[in-house]
């Protein structure tokens, strides 16, 4: 029987443009991006509580370097009790193209069976895209797109080959 790996992808909650002397991996989560980052992780860890399987806690989160993505990713992390030794800045989610994206995800560890990417846009929107046969726009800030593959292992992973299963972002209750 063929396994599941489930991949969890995170943009960063919004950023704050007031200090312009910042370069870009600088920048820190504004009020807003403080404000829903931590809704956001907390909806994700109540579907991760639920006895389910269909969102099964990330064995491995990835974060770009950034501190926007960084700070994105730590209060997530800290919201599903998530162990920080599985917990990597990785330089490949810092603008680097959905080529490499599809690499790094190739590249893990078929032991793990759930995956979470914290990026930035184009990159995370642009692999959704390439993933899911289902197109969107754009991830909003603070945006958590759950994709579900049958795999055994990520090295297997081919485009249009997930399945969505939920794309959640803070003004997603504002429009039901």
């Amino acid at each position: 029987m063929q396994k599941t790996k489930t991949l969890y992808l995170v943009r960063h909650a919004k950023s704050s443009w007031r200090s312009p002397q910042l370069n870009d991996r600088e920048r820190p989560l504004n009020e807003r991006g403080k404000r829903n980052m931590p809704v956001m992780a907390n909806r994700l860890a109540d579907h991760v509580s639920q006895p389910d399987d269909q969102f099964p806690a990330p064995q491995r989160i990835l974060t770009s370097p950034a501190i926007r993505a960084h700070t994105t990713a730590v209060g997530i992390a800290t919201a599903l009790n998530h162990p920080m030794d599985h917990f990597h800045l990785d330089e490949r989610l810092y603008f680097q193209g959905v080529k490499t994206l599809l690499n790094l995800i190739r590249s893990q560890n078929s032991s793990c069976d759930a995956l979470m990417l914290v990026g930035h846009n184009p990159d995370l929107t642009d692999l959704h895209n390439t993933l899911c046969s289902v197109d969107i726009d754009t991830l909003p800030t603070c945006a958590i797109i759950t994709l579900l593959f049958k795999l055994d292992n990520w090295q297997d992973l081919q485009p249009d080959s997930a399945n969505l299963v939920d794309f959640d972002f803070p003004k997603k209750e504002l429009r039901s």
